[in-house]
């Protein structure tokens, strides 16, 4: 058999499995066609014979001798029992015993070997493929998880739960590595009803055939992780939404949730669109590991997988009369680290900065500060020119004090390690003072570095977490210590769980777990969505709306650029904040409307927030030549101001709340601030 045949053959066995039922075809008839030539040839051998005996090799001797026996010669033979009719007589019963024998044989061979052999490997082959997810199935309104890590347990623990209506859809992971390996990850940390819902299939996110393979074009919603090991990981993300959107047809839209891994990458997602042809296709997530556990610990204030609660940064709320503040000190300047003190300045804006000035003050240390600050600074220029900053390095402090000195927020750069005497004297004067709200996350990338940075502070830092201490005045003011930890929170639960009464690391909390790093709880979307809809229709109903409904709501956020979203999200992202700051229950579905003067209130801290937000997405103040030129236009047409907006990213309304000047329509702008800050209790209600 020559090489081509050869590989013909091969490639036939070895692929699909009606190509191997029509060679087994093939192989039977090949045994089968000796029988039929001896029941062309034999009086007495019958082709119905031939196929019993050629079914049941087994049936050989019975078939014999039925036909012969004893010798006595059979009905037709008979009638002329002369000496010839007895010689043809032997001859052909000697001739049908031998072809019995064969086809006996030929059948033995045929079901006995081949048959079962290869029914046997083909049931290996189809095992073979099921476990290393080769097996192709029909998928429809499935959810798909397009790549593996660690987080893609929890994500499957996520959407099993959330399935409310118990629809049982399955969820189909398409994975590179190797998926008998991802498998036996994965079940360790699943249960029986979540094995059943998960198919395992091999393949490329990037690949068109693999992702038509899946129907990714008729799924439910698809979850874009990408695999751990990929050099080039959010751009093969960015990449696969392209070659999904050419599959999904014209009149349908798959929300798709898309892990950016780097925070560059990310950040460039808040304030650019997605390519217009995906757009139309495509409701596209974006989501970073990072800044969805800054989310989890000063938002949400829970981790649901690790069943941990974390106390708010600002614990039970900052009112106006307040003199205490936010001081959030992050030890290592990790791309984790550097998220959560974004994710802290969006979030951090109190009453009191009207009243007393009282900042947000964030603080980085690390070894290598001086040159992380400058790597932040220039890429986040046009926030730190109208920001207050300082460096630190032992006792030389230098500060940059912009000449508009309008947002609530500051940060400080300390170079040195926690070990060093003059940073654990820093961290203890922190701790002693009780107008700071201290919290001190430790965000190292090793696990082990971590633990030693959050476990080896200043004994006043774990002190001032026991209920027996307080200030001069009787009140607590516990600090709070978070330490990073990359694949389980028990070491630091047992710590925490200690028998004695004397329970140091009551107030140390581990964070930042592997399997807790994709969050599907749309609560803040929708929060957002309905934040969007208000500012929409705001001007036309001279007010917040009453109602808000839900296909409207989902068309005017559908026609939102992606930094309009993002704005809208952290906005929703304060309202816990807001709240507390003038003790409301933001949790209660019977929270109460807030007054006048909460509303005049919180409306400023919206305005400060919104600041600090479009700084960090790139936007600078008008220049005074700048702002001339738009209050002349303003007077006229007011298209200069949304020029300047659109071409050089310089807002005019980036100044103090007091300062915010009238519109083309002859009115403040202020009033989103109030009305976006009337609406909150209607839209969480809502």
């Amino acid at each position: 058999m020559n090489l081509p045949v050869k590989r013909n053959f091969d490639k036939s066995i070895s692929s699909s499995w009606y190509k191997q039922l029509m060679c087994l075809a093939v192989i039977l008839l090949v045994f089968f066609i000796p029988s039929l030539l001896f029941a062309l040839f034999c009086t007495d051998f019958k082709i119905h014979d031939a196929i019993e005996v050629y079914m049941d090799p087994g049936n050989f001797s019975s078939k014999v001798n039925a036909m012969y026996v004893d010798g006595c010669v059979p009905e037709g033979h008979c009638a002329n029992p002369d000496h010839d009719a007895v010689i043809n007589f032997e001859l052909n019963r000697n001739f049908c015993y031998w072809a019995f024998l064969i086809t006996a044989f030929a059948g033995a061979a045929a079901f006995a070997g081949v048959l079962i052999s290869m029914c046997g490997n083909f049931i290996q082959q189809r095992v073979d493929k099921y476990r290393k997810g080769y097996v192709k199935y029909k998928f429809e309104n499935h959810n798909v998880i397009l790549g593996y890590n660690d987080m893609v347990a929890a994500l499957v623990k996520q959407i099993v739960n959330d399935d409310t209506e118990r629809r049982k859809e399955k969820i189909v992971l398409m994975t590179s590595h190797d998926v008998e390996t991802v498998r036996e990850l994965l079940f360790t940390d699943l249960d029986k009803a979540e094995r059943g819902r998960l198919v395992l299939v091999h393949g490329s996110r990037v690949s068109a055939e693999d992702l038509k393979n899946i129907q990714v074009s008729k799924a439910k919603r698809i979850y874009l992780i990408g695999e751990d090991d990929d050099i080039d990981h959010d751009t093969l993300n960015i990449n696969s939404l392209e070659i999904i959107a050419k599959q999904i047809p014209e009149n349908k839209k798959i929300g798709c949730v898309t892990y950016l891994r780097n925070r560059s990458t990310f950040t460039l997602f808040q304030t650019s669109d997605i390519m217009e042809e995906v757009k139309k296709k495509i409701d596209f997530y974006p989501f970073n590991f990072d800044e969805t556990w800054a989310r989890k610990l000063f938002v949400n204030c829970e981790s649901k997988i690790n069943g941990i609660s974390y106390p708010s940064l600002d614990r039970d709320g900052i009112d106006k009369d307040s003199d205490k503040y936010v001081h959030l000190i992050i030890v290592g300047m990790t791309q984790m680290g550097i998220m959560l003190g974004m994710e802290a300045a969006h979030i951090c804006h109190f009453p009191n900065f009207s009243t007393k000035r009282r900042r947000t003050k964030i603080t980085f240390i690390d070894e290598n500060a001086d040159i992380e600050m400058k790597f932040l600074v220039s890429a986040r220029d046009r926030f730190f020119k109208n920001c207050r900053y300082a460096y630190q390095k032992k006792k030389r402090v230098m500060y940059s004090k912009p000449e508009k000195d309008f947002l609530d927020v500051e940060f400080e750069f300390i170079k040195g390690s926690v070990a060093e005497e003059s940073v654990r004297n820093y961290i203890e004067e922190c701790a002693r003072d009780n107008n700071e709200i201290l919290t001190i996350a430790s965000c190292m990338n090793d696990t082990a570095k971590s633990l030693a940075a959050g476990l080896y502070l200043p004994d006043i830092v774990y002190d001032k977490g026991l209920s027996a201490f307080g200030n001069e005045n009787g009140e607590k003011n516990e600090v709070v210590v978070l330490v990073r930890q990359n694949t389980s929170a028990e070491l630091l639960n047992i710590i925490k769980k200690g028998n004695a009464k004397y329970r140091k690391y009551r107030n140390v909390y581990p964070f930042g777990m592997l399997n807790d790093g994709c969050e599907l709880d749309d609560t803040l979307t929708e929060w957002a969505k309905r934040m969007n809809y208000l500012y929409c229709v705001f001007d036309d109903l001279g007010g917040a709306p009453s109602l808000y409904p839900d296909d409207v709501v989902d068309d005017k956020w559908d026609g939102c650029s992606v930094s309009d979203k993002w704005s809208n999200i952290y906005n929703a992202m304060t309202i816990p904040t807001k709240l507390r700051s003038v003790g409301v229950d933001y949790k209660s579905l019977t929270c109460r409307s807030l007054t006048e003067e909460e509303i005049g209130l919180l409306a400023e801290v919206e305005h400060n927030r919104w600041n600090v937000e479009k700084l960090l997405m790139g936007y600078r103040p008008v220049t005074e030549k700048e702002s001339d030129e738009i209050e002349k236009s303003i007077a006229e047409d007011g298209s200069l101001k949304k020029d300047y907006k659109n071409r050089l990213n310089a807002h005019y309304d980036l100044r103090p709340f007091d300062d915010l000047k009238e519109d083309k329509n002859g009115r403040n702008v202020n009033r989103y601030d109030f009305g976006m800050t009337k609406g909150i209790i209607d839209i969480i209600k809502n």
